[in-house]
């Protein structure tokens, strides 16, 4: 360095003298906000991005269980609606005025219910063979899959009737019970 200095004229070799703490008092202060960074700055980014993530996993976690609760909330609702194992009869009378309403002829119904397995609820369901006209029979299926929501039909078959222009068909309809409700009618009955 002294060469270098050798080199210069005076007057930038007293420039540099009186430069030289200045350029120390710099390093140091890049010294020193290197440190700051690596010492506080870093941990704190890292200490944000674990913040973020950990919201972002709460507010994950509070979404499922708000979903869960309103499916429960839905579930409580639909189960409220299901019918008693003692109304199979009743819905097999309101069938049979639904068919008598729409000028459909059903002469006889099997009820059936199938006992509530583990975690699950009873079902039941109606057997029955109707005729009627093609128009008759096409208001009264309507009618019977708008009854309410835990009525469906489980199967259906259609042929047309030796009497003239009627169609005959045969019929299944199930639904769900309450769980726990008692059940009154006995299994396997006919009326």
């Amino acid at each position: 360095m002294m060469k270098s200095l050798t080199l210069l004229s005076p007057t930038a070799r007293q420039a540099m003298q009186l430069l030289q703490p200045l350029a120390i008092v710099t390093a140091g202060g890049l010294f020193l906000c290197m440190i700051m960074y690596l010492g506080y700055l870093q941990p704190a980014a890292d200490q944000r991005r674990q913040v973020i993530a950990n919201f972002a996993q709460l507010r994950q976690s509070q979404i499922e269980h708000q979903v869960a609760r309103k499916t429960q909330e839905d579930l409580t609702a639909f189960w409220k609606q299901l019918p008693d194992q003692k109304d199979l009869t009743q819905l097999g009378v309101t069938i049979t005025l639904l068919a008598k309403k729409n000028q459909v002829s059903v002469p006889g119904m099997l009820y059936n219910v199938v006992p509530a397995k583990q975690n699950q609820s009873a079902k039941g369901s109606i057997s029955f063979e109707a005729s009627g006209n093609y128009k008759a029979i096409r208001r009264f299926i309507y009618e019977l899959e708008t009854i309410g929501p835990t009525l469906f039909i489980e199967k259906f078959a259609a042929e047309r009737s030796k009497k003239g222009n009627q169609v005959a068909f045969k019929i299944q309809v199930g639904t769900y019970f309450k769980p726990d409700s008692a059940l009154t009618a006995s299994r396997g009955t006919t009326s």
